[in-house]
């Protein structure tokens, strides 16, 4: 869960951990959060020397199928979400998440379970109901 600086205050209110441990870098850094700690993806892409799960050669495999199939609806879009990375390639993939993941109207990044922008209200597309 690589973060933005901005995000953290209010991530660490809603899940009452310390900011400190919820500063990430990435999968691949030294500097991840404390949630990620023992993500058994994470373990495998460092074992393996690489940057994802789409430049190894079993993707996707079965850790990744379950992670993408489990109960959060955030992870359902991984293994395509991974295969537009290999497809377009990282710029391309990041140009096209940052346009996804920000609102049409006034630009302000948002998250995946939040029903309008923080910045100007308007809804966004992101939002999906948690049963």
């Amino acid at each position: 869960m690589a973060t933005s600086e901005n995000d953290l205050d209010d991530i660490a209110i809603q899940t009452k951990i310390p900011v400190e441990y919820l500063a990430c870098n990435g999968c691949i850094s030294d500097k991840i959060n404390l949630c990620c700690m023992n993500c058994g993806i994470r373990r495998c892409c460092v074992s393996k020397k690489i940057n994802s799960c789409n430049e190894c050669e079993e993707f996707p495999c079965s850790v990744l199928t379950a992670f993408n199939n489990d109960q959060y609806p955030h992870h359902n879009d991984a293994i395509e979400s991974l295969r537009q990375l290999s497809e377009m390639g990282p710029d391309e993939w990041l140009k096209m998440k940052n346009a996804r993941w920000s609102c049409e109207n006034c630009h302000t990044p948002f998250h995946w379970y939040e029903k309008n922008c923080g910045s100007c209200g308007m809804e966004v597309p992101g939002y999906r109901e948690i049963n």
